[in-house]
């Protein structure tokens, strides 16, 4: 058999937890199971062994009880392409149960309703899980706004972890179809290209990007203008990708405000979700050494607008992308 051919497979989160010989088994057990979580291995104790940490509460209560599901020798064939493909399963002693009075760590629907609230209804629970649902493992599709929840609790995180989080919502909100706004006061070329070309679907359009000019400066003191930043990123012929640009100045200047903030968002009929960050858009900040904060909020839309979009079309011009790129 070869090397990397797997032969066993461990289902923690799915239809039936447990571990396979077989992977078309393995498959009935994941294939349309939201949140399914599974790995194969070259050995059953591995596999056991990985299941021991990473099943939730349920199948660790009763793994000593957990068999192997053995496959006959027909069945047996090659599971390789698939068998390391994961998505996210829910942190550690949290809880998502909705129907239960909520304590006072929790969020109520009354208080969802308004839209004030940060998601994350419990204090407890493993702060790696979100960088092991982004990183460890594959993820098969971008990972949605509510699939990420489970994983996630404000706090401190790496830069590069912060870097994928915001990349999966960003992509799906742009395949969702969403209204994508985009805040922050330092972007780099690059990441401007990152989201253009890996992130925008089809003929998605950014919303509205909050962006500050010059918009980078690196580590020697080069600025980087918006003009340069978006050449070679944008054609003449895509300046209604970003349907509003809107532009604030670098600095305090003459007493006039300027913005600071950074987050993403995407809005929907009825809500909007967003990430916010004390990290900027660039390779500097989406550095693994680096270390920035981040929070997850759901907002009603017309607060949404009131409380951050107007704040920030106080501080900042509307310029059109098409006079940027013929500069």
């Amino acid at each position: 058999m070869p090397k990397n051919r797997f032969t066993h497979y461990a289902v923690a989160r799915g239809r039936k937890p447990g571990i396979y010989t077989d992977w078309s088994q393995t498959k009935e057990q994941i294939e349309g199971f939201s949140s399914a979580r599974y790995k194969g291995f070259h050995s059953e104790a591995e596999a056991r062994a990985w299941i021991d940490e990473n099943s939730n509460s349920i199948l660790q209560k009763n793994r000593n009880d957990a068999g192997v599901v053995k496959a006959t020798a027909n069945e047996k064939g090659d599971a390789q392409s698939g068998a390391n493909q994961s998505l996210p399963m829910a942190g550690k002693g949290q809880s998502r149960d909705y129907g239960k009075r909520p304590s006072k760590n929790e969020t109520s629907e009354s208080e969802k309703s308004t839209g004030k609230h940060v998601i994350s209804k419990v204090k407890t629970g493993n702060t790696d899980d979100l960088a092991e649902a982004l990183s460890d493992l594959q993820i098969t599709k971008p990972l949605t706004f509510k699939e990420a929840l489970p994983n996630f609790r404000p706090g401190i995180y790496k830069g590069d972890v912060i870097k994928r989080l915001w990349s999966n919502l960003l992509q799906s909100w742009f395949e969702r179809g969403a209204q994508v706004f985009i805040v922050s006061p330092w972007i780099d070329k690059k990441t401007i290209g990152y989201i253009k070309n890996r992130l925008m679907t089809g003929q998605s359009s950014i919303q509205a990007l909050y962006i500050r000019d010059p918009c980078f400066t690196d580590t020697n003191g080069k600025a980087t203008t918006l003009a340069e930043a978006m050449q070679g990123v944008f054609s003449e012929s895509e300046a209604d990708r970003i349907r509003c640009l809107r532009v604030g100045t670098d600095r305090e200047a003459d007493g006039k405000a300027y913005f600071h903030c950074k987050f993403v968002a995407g809005r929907f009929e009825n809500h909007v979700e967003i990430l916010i960050t004390s990290a900027n858009f660039n390779d500097h900040h989406f550095n693994p050494l680096q270390r920035d904060s981040v929070i997850l909020l759901s907002e009603n839309c017309r607060e949404f607008e009131t409380r951050y979009l107007s704040e920030l079309d106080h501080v900042t011009k509307e310029v059109a992308l098409a006079t940027v790129l013929a500069t």
